[in-house]
């Protein structure tokens, strides 16, 4: 527990819609789990 995958690109999906999923999961999810105090680490991939 305390893990959480993400996957933001699946088979032939562009690599500018590919950014836009991480970004959208950057500026909307994380600040929301980040607010239930749940542990957030992501590696910086762009």
């Amino acid at each position: 527990m305390g893990n959480l995958l993400g996957l933001f690109q699946i088979g032939t999906l562009p690599a500018d819609l590919t950014k836009k999923n991480m970004t959208l999961f950057a500026s909307e999810v994380m600040p929301a789990l980040q607010k239930l105090n749940v542990r957030t680490e992501m590696a910086a991939a762009v």
